[in-house]
């Protein structure tokens, strides 16, 4: 399994700054559908935030209601300096840097540390499947040639 991350369905990055609101950044998840915002400050990410932070840092911990939702910076619940994945690495690299790093989304960062996208654990259980498929389907093709029956 040394498919590229590029091979992965591209996709855009959901991005916010550190001094944006939680409420600001929770509204990027739901209208980009997506679990997790990307912090940056200019293109590199300085932070991840992700739909579980949220219930967890904000919701559980400041539950004085939807006004302070606008007060509270994204900074202040984000996960700091996130792992990252470097551009042009293979699909086993981004499971082993998952599994290091305990999460389940990579972003991933060109030679300058730019922001260029981000693979998930969803991404690489895609890339398993096929090759899984695949691997069936070559060994059923085996087992019916004519010269092996």
């Amino acid at each position: 399994m040394n498919g590229m991350i590029e091979s992965l369905a591209p996709r855009p990055v959901v991005t916010a700054t550190p001094d944006e609101d939680v409420q600001s950044v929770a509204r990027k998840m739901r209208d980009g559908h997506v679990g997790c915002v990307v912090v940056v400050e200019g293109r590199r990410p300085v932070g991840i935030v992700t739909d579980r932070d949220l219930t967890l840092r904000v919701l559980a911990e400041y539950p004085s209601g939807r006004a302070a939702l606008a007060s509270i910076p994204v900074a202040q619940v984000m996960t700091i300096d996130p792992a990252t994945l470097p551009e042009g690495s293979g699909v086993d690299a981004a499971l082993r840097a998952m599994r290091s790093a305990g999460t389940r989304r990579l972003p991933v960062v060109d030679p300058d540390g730019h922001l260029v996208g981000i693979v998930s654990h969803d991404d690489l259980l895609i890339v398993f499947a096929r090759e899984l498929g695949e691997l069936g389907e070559g060994i059923e093709s085996a087992v019916d040639a004519p010269e092996l029956r």
